[in-house]
């Protein structure tokens, strides 16, 4: 199960919220082929590597449960990926119902900017984060399911994951203590989303959506691999990814648990 890190708030424990290897490698085709600039070149920088420790470090600067938040940019045709870090407070919800965490401020803006996979702060560089975010919506096209299409106010521009029973669970159950033999890794996936309602009462259309997954990688000889295979029952993550979060848009004012599959 996921190692319990906070020892007040939890998330249900179920392993709703793996990816197992044959799921993430279909989001990753599935994401290639259906998320390209202006519908017709491929977007470069998906796969990126991220200093574990720098990563922990912002994180854990946030009192518990907090949720990781990974904003989606673009220079060119490349993918730039943000990070910011909120709180989330456990809602009362209804016998039956899946957990829910209101974040405590908002998940709009990211502080700090993935470049090699050093995380450094958006305000140090002088970096104009809102004309990346810009340029994403403006380029980016999306083939929700038979046509391309373009960005909408309820198209995806950041998504949140549970730091505590996810990411760190995920990357701690794999590498076991951290060292340069592995590396935490996030890559950019999609699969087929129902029609979902809004925070706000919009809903956003179903098909394909831009997520993204996290996963450990392990290098022995040759370069870097993904811990990814199936038939391993170690742990609920040993050699599985984490999974897709939750797009904003549309749910932008709170954390739902995933539900089982």
């Amino acid at each position: 199960m996921p190692v319990k890190i906070s020892t007040e708030v939890h998330l249900k424990e179920s392993g709703d919220n793996v990816m197992q290897p044959a799921e993430y490698y279909q989001g990753e085709r599935d994401f290639r082929e259906r998320f390209l600039v202006y519908g017709n070149e491929p977007l470069r920088g998906v796969d990126q590597w991220i200093n574990y420790p720098q990563l922990v470090a912002l994180v854990e600067s946030v009192e518990a449960p907090r949720f990781v938040v990974v904003h989606f940019g673009l220079e060119y045709n490349s993918l730039i990926y943000a990070f910011s870090v909120v709180r989330g407070d456990e809602a009362v919800v209804q016998e039956g119902q899946p957990a829910r965490f209101d974040y405590l401020g908002s998940i709009e803006e990211p502080t700090h900017v993935l470049v090699e996979k050093d995380l450094l702060k958006i305000s140090d560089l002088g970096l104009d984060w809102s004309a990346r975010r810009q340029l994403y919506m403006d380029t980016m096209r999306a083939k929700r399911a038979d046509t391309w299409l373009k960005w909408t106010d309820v198209d995806e521009l950041r998504v949140a994951f549970p730091w505590d029973e996810e990411v760190k669970a995920m990357y701690l159950q794999n590498a076991k203590l951290p060292s340069e033999t592995y590396r935490l890794g996030i890559n950019s996936v999609s699969l087929h989303q129902p029609e979902v309602v809004a925070d706000d009462g919009k809903k956003s259309p179903a098909g394909y959506r831009h997520g993204v997954a996290f996963f450990t990688a392990f290098k022995s000889a040759g370069p870097f691999v993904p811990m990814l295979r199936d038939g391993n029952t170690v742990s609920v993550y040993y050699y599985k990814a984490s999974d897709y979060g939750n797009m904003c848009p549309v749910r932008c004012r709170y954390y739902e648990q995933r539900q089982a599959r």
